[in-house]
């Protein structure tokens, strides 16, 4: 296997020993041990790529763990067998098998695991996925990457976390590879999870992985982005938009719908629909505080539209926030 890419394991019965050695990969660690278990009772199994870093860890008993901030990465982590509950208290949520969650770098999370407990983290660290941010935009992003802290993925973004998690972890099995094939392989991951977690930025991205269109839609696309980035949430002339295009209205218009499928407008209140749901999912404010903060002023209206966008009320992303309230945003 070449240098850039080791893979080990650690088996200690010392709960003081698996937290020194945990630490460096997964962030500070510490653990209270509840009831008794075998000698042989944590593991870790860990691949360390150039950048991205793969952890599975069990404690083989029942466990309270705090991981610590400061950790200089984003975690994604998976439950991988047991159930582990995140939260204290009458606030803790149990995540079952399969399930994937967003942890943020600054944020101490508190977590219990039963004693069949096991899970699968990739830690993304915080230079790399903006270095991918930024390749995949074409320029540096207007404002860092914010995952939505605590968020639990659904259905079809779990299928594609478990696909990239599989990929890194059997790439190299049938032997080493070339150290530039390694980097690709990883660059590609970081990409993916850039497409298929929501973000601030996952808008400018997905219009930076359209086709070229005419140079008039970009300019518009980019004046609406630039609107919604600086928390414009009052009314914007359709005449203001297309003078910034440099097209009238009815060209603009029919611009829109032959490249992007939607109005100026549609595709200015999905920018903020979009932002709503992060603030939502993030715990940051109430449905009503979301709505009016992005410039809907009627709840049924943004009720309707938020559902026809995301799939379900605003609501269900709110109860999800509850659970990892995070800093207001600057």
């Amino acid at each position: 296997m070449p240098a850039s890419a080791v893979e080990f394991e650690i088996r200690t019965p010392r709960a003081d020993d698996f937290e020194r050695d945990v630490s460096p990969l997964l962030g500070a660690h510490r653990l209270q041990l509840q009831g008794r278990g075998a000698r042989s009772a944590f593991y870790l199994r860990h691949k360390a790529l150039p950048r991205i870093g793969l952890s599975t860890v069990r404690y083989g008993r029942a466990v309270g763990v705090e991981v610590l901030a400061e950790r200089g990465h984003w975690s994604v982590s998976k439950v991988s067998a047991g159930c582990v509950a995140v939260g204290t208290g009458p606030r803790a949520v149990p995540h079952r098998q399969g399930s994937w969650t967003v942890y943020a770098p600054d944020s101490d999370d508190s977590l219990s695991f039963d004693a069949q407990g096991e899970v699968q983290t990739l830690a993304l660290p915080l230079a790399a996925l903006d270095g991918a941010l930024t390749a995949l935009l074409g320029r540096p992003a207007p404002a860092p990457l914010q995952l939505p802290h605590g968020l639990q993925a659904s259905a079809a973004q779990a299928r594609r976390l478990d696909q990239v998690a599989a990929r890194l972890w059997g790439m190299d099995e049938g032997g080493t590879l070339p150290d530039t094939v390694l980097r690709l392989h990883e660059e590609l991951a970081l990409y993916e999870l850039l497409l298929a977690l929501p973000h601030a930025h996952s808008a400018l991205l997905q219009q930076a992985t359209r086709p070229p269109g005419p140079l008039p839609v970009r300019r518009a696309c980019d004046f609406l982005q630039a609107h919604v980035q600086a928390g414009g949430r009052g009314d914007i002339a359709l005449s203001e938009v297309a003078a910034h295009a440099g097209l009238g209205v009815r060209a603009l218009g029919e611009a829109f719908m032959r490249e992007l499928g939607v109005s100026p407008m549609r595709y200015l209140r999905h920018l903020r629909l979009d932002r709503a749901r992060l603030d939502l999912l993030a715990g940051r404010c109430s449905v009503t505080e979301a709505a009016t903060r992005w410039g809907f002023w009627n709840l049924g209206d943004f009720a309707r539209h938020y559902r026809q966008r995301h799939g379900e009320l605003p609501r269900a992303a709110r109860a999800a926030g509850r659970v990892f309230p995070t800093k207001a945003p600057p």
